[in-house]
């Protein structure tokens, strides 16, 4: 019996792990996510090192598999599924530290052990971001966009969010006593503070964009389309010509989908006499081939009818690349490979300046801070949401993308291909596009700097000198305890 209840551990890891991942696909769960973060992290706090590692590797695994669930449908082969399982283990790799620290720390103070605990777990998520695949999506801070907890992203990021939400969780985690587990006399105090930081992780849902009509801003048009090839380029810009007029309104820029044109010079004499009409800026996304290499690029054609190319930076790991190459290049054949490009989509229009971003680039922190570091007004994302099955995968890119809007203090403008083109505000309202073929403008406010993208580079430095001093600290004072005791027992003697 005992043996059996020792194996069910395992299950509560695998549990978490899959709900806390849907918890990611759907805000309306938010309020699930410190409870179950709370349970996960107690079961590292109270295991031995080598129980507490496997379940990290079950509670990462199970955790990617549940967030991209959504990619998996009835034509994805044996092969695609296994190799998903694959990548789901090597990105779990931030949870087993955590939870190799978590069981490690046993002996240790209590907040010594929740601060490394946070600290690793913040740490671990920025530093995936980084590697061989970076992959942006899966912080718990993410979880928060649609909680009153996401009202702190302008200021600590969403980094400093899943810093906070993991430090409170490990607190309430650590004053929870058991039988072989001894909680500090304070846990009640501890436990109710930390419960009331966690309680506005409740979804309150949107708000009015700055809440009254922006008087200030550009007039941006937003295309949503599929993509278009042959006769259905001229047929679809001719609508769009149309559609432009018949709205009756002053338009400084037009924004088209990702991949939206075939190549680079199709539709482009049409996107200048666009431009010169009604005196905006054009930018849609193409794929273009010059000397032998493949680019995403986001083609930008100004009122006087010169251009510009912003070539997509982050590609997209197994999709327009293949990492690790010389290992799996031998399962993974019929694929493109494009090259990245080298500089930042800052581009100036009238009299505003914008940056663009490709996708995926726009679900990475340090690109959207870069953009308001720039002096950019507003981000303008070219989307291609084909891969998209159902609307799991649309409220991940949502969810994101309303944060990296937050944090930033820049509204981002997304046009899709399909159903998920979006105006994201820095207040956090969304503001959708209607599915289907739709040509509709937004006016765009001026860009509010928020304290984090002004200082995120500072704040970061201030926290690793605030742990690192907490940690010399904490040794300085056990070496003293250690020389007191040395140099009583010499006294005695």
């Amino acid at each position: 019996m005992t043996r059996l209840m020792q194996s069910a551990r395992y299950c509560v890891p695998v549990a978490c792990g899959f709900v806390l991942g849907q918890c990611a696909l759907f805000p309306f769960l938010s309020v699930l996510v410190p409870v179950l973060l709370a349970i996960q992290l107690r079961m590292w706090f109270t295991s031995r090192l080598g129980a507490a590692l496997l379940m990290g590797a079950l509670y990462g695994s199970t955790y990617y598999l549940s967030l991209f669930s959504w990619t998996f449908d009835g034509s994805s082969s044996p092969l695609s599924a296994l190799g998903g399982v694959v990548v789901a283990v090597i990105e779990s790799w931030p949870y087993v530290v955590v939870a190799i620290v978590a069981s490690l720390s046993a002996g240790r103070g209590l907040l010594t052990r929740s601060l490394l605990t946070a600290t690793f777990w913040s740490i671990g998520e920025q530093v995936r971001t980084l590697g061989a695949w970076g992959m942006p999506y899966g912080d718990i801070g993410a979880t928060q966009s649609a909680s009153s907890l996401a009202l702190g992203a302008p200021v600590v990021g969403v980094a400093g969010l899943s810093f906070l939400l993991v430090l409170a969780c490990a607190l309430i985690a650590l004053s929870i006593p058991n039988s072989s587990f001894r909680a500090p006399p304070h846990r009640v105090a501890i436990t109710v503070a930390c419960s009331a930081l966690v309680a506005v992780t409740w979804p309150f849902g949107p708000r009015a964009a700055l809440g009254r009509p922006v008087r200030d801003g550009s007039n941006v048009a937003i295309v949503q389309t599929s993509r278009l090839e042959g006769f259905d380029v001229d047929r679809t810009l001719y609508g769009l010509e149309e559609s432009l007029e018949r709205l009756n309104r002053r338009v400084d820029l037009v924004v088209l989908p990702e991949a939206a044109i075939p190549d680079e010079g199709v539709g482009r004499e049409t996107f200048r006499r666009i431009a010169r009409e009604f005196r905006a800026a054009v930018v849609y996304g193409a794929i273009v081939q010059r000397d032998g290499r493949i680019y995403n690029s986001a083609v930008e054609i100004q009122g006087d009818g010169s251009s510009l190319r912003y070539d997509k930076r982050e590609l997209v790991p197994f999709g327009e690349y293949i990492p690790l190459r010389p290992v799996f290049s031998r399962f993974v054949t019929g694929m493109p490979e494009m090259t990245s490009g080298t500089r930042n989509g800052l581009s100036r229009f009238a009299s505003d300046m914008m940056s663009i971003l490709i996708c995926y680039e726009a679900a990475f922190s340090r690109f959207t801070l870069e953009a308001a570091q720039l002096g950019a007004s507003f981000i303008v994302v070219p989307v291609n949401d084909d891969w998209f099955r159902g609307q799991a995968g649309k409220n991940l890119q949502a969810e994101v993308l309303s944060l990296r809007s937050r944090e930033s203090g820049l509204s981002i403008v997304a046009a899709s291909t399909r159903s998920s083109s979006a105006v994201y505000y820095p207040d956090g309202e969304i503001r959708g596009v209607p599915q289907g073929y739709a040509v509709t403008i937004e006016r765009i406010p001026r860009p509010r700097r928020t304290f984090f993208s002004r200082y995120h580079t500072n704040l970061k430095k201030l926290a690793v000198f605030f742990i690192v001093s907490l940690f010399a600290i904490k040794a300085a004072s056990y070496r003293l305890v250690a020389k007191s005791i040395t140099a009583h027992g010499d006294g005695r003697s």
